[in-house]
């Protein structure tokens, strides 16, 4: 196995078992073992030469995301998270899946960087899939149907899902070096 093959297929382990971690215990108010799974994924990544800046980059934009586009549907009631506030904002435990779903398009998921209709038909399709599973593990419910969220919820990661892949992109390709052939004689 490769490096690089191994960095991808560890990123994909350790974001699944962040995600039931998370829906599990961060839903239960203990966040612990999501942020420990959190931080063996950036670790993973970094021994596997991984870059920790765009990582760190891609961690802000799914921060962002979170508190920009999970108030909309907290907002419309259409969603209720286990552990949430008042304030229509999203648990830390959602926190931390946004920020590891957006780390993730560095690694396991780079191959929809330059895919974005097929990021947003996964996002549309497998957004709802993952709240369905949520909802079954008791970390979530639909207060107005699940329906109901899945119209406002689907459409919404359909445009966030290749929007993030672009952005890994947009990083990745500014950060790349330059090469010998372009360098000025000095």
């Amino acid at each position: 196995m490769t490096r690089d093959s191994a960095r991808i297929w560890g990123t994909a382990l350790w974001f699944n078992l962040l995600w039931f971690l998370a829906v599990i215990y961060g839903s239960a108010g203990t966040l612990w073992p999501a942020m420990l799974a959190l931080g063996v994924l950036v670790a993973w990544s970094a021994e596997t030469g991984g870059n920790l800046r765009q990582d760190a980059r891609m961690a802000v934009a799914g921060v962002l995301i979170a508190y920009t586009a999970e108030p909309v549907w907290l907002s419309l009631d259409l969603i209720h998270y286990e552990g949430q506030g008042d304030l229509n904002l999203p648990p830390d435990w959602i926190t931390l899946l946004w920020v590891a779903f957006a780390i993730c398009f560095n690694h396991c998921l780079q191959w929809l960087q330059t895919r974005r209709l097929l990021a947003a038909m996964l996002g549309l399709v497998g957004s709802v899939l993952s709240i369905i599973s949520g909802e079954r593990l008791g970390a979530l419910s639909f207060p107005q149907g699940w329906f109901e969220l899945a119209v406002v919820y689907g459409p919404i990661w359909a445009l966030i899902t290749p929007a993030l892949a672009w952005l890994a992109w947009r990083l990745n390709r500014l950060n790349l070096p330059v090469a010998a052939s372009t360098q000025p004689a000095g």
